[in-house]
């Protein structure tokens, strides 16, 4: 491809309903990217206490995980633009709030909590019906393109967010660094109401909500091009993931002199991550669930290097290598399922498919402990990467998976394959 034709991919941003899109998410992702440190320096500085900043994290997470599939129905179900302007405001309130309370020295760990979980339920909202915008604002044909160019602003914010959050936690203090996150989701909801969107289209007879709940699970389910690749994520995410980012800190404290190294390995795999959107604009692969089976095989060579373990160079190296492969296969997959999934479907089988893949954070996290106190770290690293390539290799073996192709340009309408299926009596429901 030539280098005017990638340079042609950025004249997305010309259009303007795009850009304010792009706008809007680019201001949430840095938000996103000081949240972390931030949050976790305000509670240990109240609290002194990793298992109260264990507690916190878990508030915001558990709370979005349980009511995602109520999130993906009511994103079904009404508007999108103001269902996600609420959960910006929502968001942003709950962390001005907190700033608020650290500023004056009398936030304690059960305001934190609430205020915590608080956030977590609007992201349950939220996150089932942002990626449907996508293809309410963009061609068919360019959806790869919007994708690559968000993930390379994730990778540019996770860049630049630890840094600004670091240096505002130092001079000034966390509770200025958790406003500034607070105001980012402020700020991406105003750029939200910029965009001309439609209003939701619902069928003529009215559903209830647990046959709309029941419709996107069958939607789901019937879609082996989507459910096969979400089960192999779910399980990336337990045996891969997971211990990676658990057992390389302690790797990182033990064998290559603490924090510093660490920091140097997660800004490479930074960089990788805006690598794969790079790839992700100049690379359309013609068979895209092989791009994602490939890309999630990336990581092993960074987990392996952690389970010698090598030098942080090394592992630096490689975890470029990671970060571009896990952002290239997420915009390929994110790509398809906007391609294939019909607008008033799209929250639900969203919402299954991010339960589903996400689910296996918590539980990989629960058995990182065990699993590497009977193994120990380098065994389970190592286990690690043997899964990440296995079960790239097992996707692989899959008829469907390699037979997987984009809808042709020239297909008549939007390109629909997974559409809402009628309306049934309750009788009939399963």
């Amino acid at each position: 491809m030539r280098i005017r034709d990638v340079a042609s991919r950025f004249a997305i941003l010309r259009e303007a309903r795009f850009r304010s899109l792009y706008l809007s998410r680019a201001v949430s992702y840095l938000g996103d990217d000081i949240s972390p440190l931030a949050l976790s320096f305000a509670v240990l500085a109240v609290t002194h206490s990793a298992a109260a900043l264990g507690v916190v994290l878990a508030a915001e997470t558990v709370p979005m995980l349980v009511l995602l599939l109520v999130g993906g129905v009511i994103g079904d179900r009404v508007s999108r633009k103001p269902l996600l302007v609420a959960s910006g405001v929502v968001r942003g309130t709950s962390k001005g709030i907190l700033a608020v309370l650290l500023a004056l020295g009398v936030a304690g760990l059960p305001a934190m909590v609430v205020l915590a979980a608080v956030s977590g339920l609007a992201a349950a909202f939220s996150g089932p019906a942002a990626d449907g915008v996508v293809p309410m604002v963009v061609d068919r044909e360019r959806l790869v393109d919007a994708n690559a160019l968000f993930q390379m602003t994730v990778g540019a914010a996770m860049l630049v967010g630890p840094l600004i959050a670091a240096l505002l936690v130092v001079t000034v203090g966390a509770w200025l660094a958790v406003g500034v996150d607070g105001l980012s989701f402020v700020l991406s909801a105003a750029l939200m109401l910029r965009i001309p969107l439609p209003a939701a289209s619902r069928a003529a007879m009215p559903t209830t909500f647990t046959h709309d709940l029941a419709a996107g699970w069958r939607a789901f389910r019937s879609q082996r091009w989507a459910s096969i690749p979400v089960a192999q994520h779910c399980l990336f995410h337990v045996f891969v993931m997971a211990p990676t980012f658990t057992l390389g800190v302690v790797v990182a404290e033990e064998r290559l002199g603490g924090a510093g190294a660490w920091g140097v390995i997660l800004a490479a795999g930074g960089a990788g991550s805006m690598l794969g959107g790079a790839l992700a604009l100049w690379h359309r692969p013609a068979r895209p669930l092989v791009a994602v089976a490939l890309g999630t095989m990336a990581v092993a060579p960074q987990v392996a290097l952690l389970a010698v373990p090598a030098s942080t160079a090394a592992i630096a190296v490689a975890a470029v290598l990671s970060g571009t492969g896990i952002v290239y296969q997420m915009v390929v997959f994110n790509a398809v399922q906007q391609e294939r999934v019909a607008g008033d479907l799209f929250a639900r089988f969203n919402s299954y498919s991010m339960l589903a893949s996400l689910a296996g954070v918590p539980i990989g996290y629960l058995l990182v402990g065990p699993l590497s106190a009977a193994l120990g770290t380098s065994r389970t690293l190592w286990l690690a990467a043997l899964v990440a390539v296995g079960s790239s290799l097992a996707l692989l073996a899959v008829p469907e998976i390699r037979r997987f192709r984009w809808l042709p340009d020239g297909n008549a309408g939007p390109g629909l394959v997974v559409t809402l299926p009628a309306v049934e009596t309750p009788a009939s429901w399963e």
